[in-house]
Formats: C-alpha cells, sequence, structure tokens
C-alpha cells in the first residue's frame, strides 16, 4: 500500500522528470538583437617603464573610475558581441633610480611623482554566454579596446646628484595619446538586469614617446544595469 511519503516521492520524481531541463549553453535565437546597459566601477592601474640594466623601476598601482554605456549584438543567446563606450580616470605613483655609471647617465639620478589622466574608451568585446542557473547568466568575454587620451597631469620631482628640481607637466607630454589593448575578463548578470563583472587590459603599443619602452595595463571592476 502506497504511503504518503511514497506518494509524495513519486510526485516529485514525475515533476523532476518532466520539467524542462535549464540549459547551460542556449543556442537558439535571442528574443532581442540589440540591448543597452549602463556601467561604473572602479579601476587599479599601472603604466610602466621596460626595465634597463642599472635602472630600477618602481611603480605602484593607483586607482581611477569607470562610467559608460555598453550596448549587446545578441546574435544567440550564447553569443554576443559588446562594443563600449567608457569615460575613464586612471592614476598611478613611479620612482626611477639610475645609480652613477649606468647607460641612462652617468650619475646619479632618482625621479618619483604622481600621474592622473582622463581618457575616452572603446572596448569592442566578444562575449561567449553560460547558464548556470535559472536567471543567472555568466559571460566570458574578450576583445580590442581603443582608447584614446583627453588630459592629465604629470607632477613630481627631479633629482640629479644633490640638486632637485619639482615640475609639473602634463601627462601626455611624454606619452602617446592613442593605446590598443586587449581586455579580457567575465561579468554575471542576475535576472537578466543586474550585472558585476571584472576585467584584466593589457597595452599592445608603446606607452612613452622617447627610447624606453612600456606598456599600460590595468583592472576595471564593475556594476551595471541592462535595460
Amino acid at each position: 500500500m502506497m504511503t504518503l511519503r511514497h506518494t509524495l516521492a513519486a510526485i516529485a520524481a514525475i515533476t523532476a522528470a518532466t520539467a524542462p531541463a535549464q540549459e547551460w549553453i542556449d543556442t537558439s535565437t535571442a528574443d532581442n538583437f540589440m540591448t543597452l546597459g549602463a556601467r561604473i566601477g572602479f579601476n587599479t592601474s599601472n603604466a610602466t617603464r621596460d626595465k634597463e640594466p642599472a635602472l630600477t623601476n618602481l611603480d605602484s598601482w593607483g586607482t581611477g573610475f569607470d562610467a559608460g554605456v555598453v550596448v549587446s549584438l545578441n546574435f544567440l543567446n550564447c553569443v554576443s558581441v559588446q562594443p563600449g563606450f567608457f569615460f575613464e580616470s586612471r592614476s598611478h605613483n613611479y620612482s626611477y633610480i639610475a645609480p652613477s655609471g649606468s647607460t641612462v647617465l652617468p650619475f646619479n639620478v632618482h625621479e618619483y611623482g604622481h600621474t592622473r589622466h582622463t581618457t575616452f574608451k572603446v572596448p569592442v568585446m566578444g562575449q561567449f554566454v553560460t547558464n548556470p542557473a535559472e536567471g543567472l547568466r555568466w559571460s566570458f568575454d574578450f576583445g580590442p579596446c581603443f582608447t584614446f587620451g583627453l588630459g592629465g597631469s604629470d607632477k613630481g620631482t627631479y633629482e640629479i646628484g644633490g640638486e632637485s628640481r619639482h615640475y609639473s607637466d602634463g601627462y601626455f607630454d611624454n606619452r602617446h595619446k592613442f593605446d590598443f589593448s586587449l581586455k579580457m575578463g567575465t561579468g554575471i548578470q542576475v535576472l537578466d538586469h543586474y550585472y558585476l563583472g571584472v576585467h584584466y587590459e593589457a597595452g599592445c603599443t608603446k606607452v612613452w614617446k622617447h627610447s624606453l619602452a612600456g606598456r599600460n595595463k590595468a583592472w576595471t571592476f564593475t556594476i551595471g544595469y541592462d535595460f
């Protein structure tokens, strides 16, 4: 004779067997080809010079913020292309030490200071989207990022031997305004609207106008709302 417990267990088993399974990868056509989203967050960044013989390069990771919008072109529920348009602020501290007799200068040099600058950025991200649970979308992002310098400051002290001088320059006086980088990361969308993402950006072009090499790099952490 079937007890109440057996009856409930049978109903649960039948329900589980007949309920539609959550698709981890949904390859069907997206209902909305284009969606919009707003993003805001903070970053930690650095812009270093490559080390040369007898040159000590000490650059700390500074902080800044990001704000912008994204446009998602949804070819499938699991494949999208997402261009974005961002205003970004970055900063960092630096220190360069060249001991006497180095290939850079024949006497002791110590340069240290602080920078802050703003840019307009256009990332174009390819997205692969999975569905680990109901109401949860997990994306993996990769693509190029184009950066256009707007302005900024570079303030510090330059010590040569026993003498020193202070300077206050424009950030782009000695750096290129355009940068091309690769951006990669991941993001989570909850209930089709609320977004949380983390990305790494690796600069591919030379930062400095003079002979020293170096690249930009940054981590960004953003929250957002998709309409």
